[in-house]
């Protein structure tokens, strides 16, 4: 079975999906480990919540890294001096993305009940960071590969599809034009599930969720390919975490 590959998130938390609006927001940014679960659960709405829970843990965290986890670790601190920096550093954590990486895992298992197993992520993460393999290829372009993860058991492509059985209903990410100049902005369609070719979705747009200044050449009825990663699961009605 083809492994699925690491994907680069549309982030599928945006518009209405994004930042849940809590009564008594937090203010600032965490500043220890455990605060980052009250401003996780301050930031996910229902419906963020409910696909960031469905998914197998390397899917999800995986989701979130762009740009999501780039958000927080440019707000939170990860790469300027800052108390969680600190404490991430105390406990042999350098790098700002394996510090996103073990506060998404983390809130992962915390909302699943399951142990966080800090230590056991940080070992994981120095093995899969310490047998990094560069190799140039005859064009001259540099390959990264992971040695280490691909090693794991990862969720296969297959295997997730099963997420996404044909008929249901989807969010889809779509991008279009708007403005003076044109600039590129993303707006949600609402489409059905028609089918899986390869590593993609078959959808059908049955509505665009955009302002009317976004110019884009989507068609309610036409059929699309999308990339799993950019379909946000609707949770059934009452959802609660």
């Amino acid at each position: 079975m083809q492994k699925m590959r690491y994907i680069i998130i549309i982030l599928i938390f945006s518009t209405s999906v994004c930042f849940g609006q809590a009564k008594e927001p937090l203010e600032g940014k965490p500043k220890t480990f455990e605060e980052t679960f009250a401003y996780l659960d301050q930031m996910f709405d229902d419906t963020a919540t409910y696909n960031f829970m469905l998914f197998p843990e390397d899917v999800a965290i995986s989701r979130l890294h762009f740009p999501f986890g780039m958000w927080v670790r440019n707000n939170w601190g990860l790469w300027k001096e800052s108390e969680l920096k600190t404490f991430f550093n105390d406990h042999g954590v350098y790098q700002p993305d394996a510090m996103s990486s073990i506060i998404f895992t983390s809130y992962y298992r915390h909302l699943h009940n399951k142990p966080i197993d800090f230590q056991g992520q940080v070992e994981r993460l120095k093995r899969i960071n310490s047998n990094i393999q560069v190799d140039t290829l005859d064009n001259g372009s540099v390959q990264v590969s992971y040695p280490e993860l691909e090693k794991e058991d990862r969720t296969t492509t297959e295997e997730l599809f099963k997420y996404y059985p044909v008929g249901d209903t989807v969010l889809v990410t779509l991008t279009g034009k708007k403005g003076l100049f044109r600039r590129s902005v993303t707006f949600k369609g609402m489409a059905t599930i028609k089918g899986h070719i390869e590593d993609k979705l078959l959808l059908t747009l049955i509505m665009l969720k955009k302002d009317d200044k976004v110019k884009t050449d989507y068609k309610v009825g036409e059929e699309i390919n999308a990339w799993n990663a950019s379909c946000t699961l609707i949770p059934p009605k009452n959802w609660k975490k």
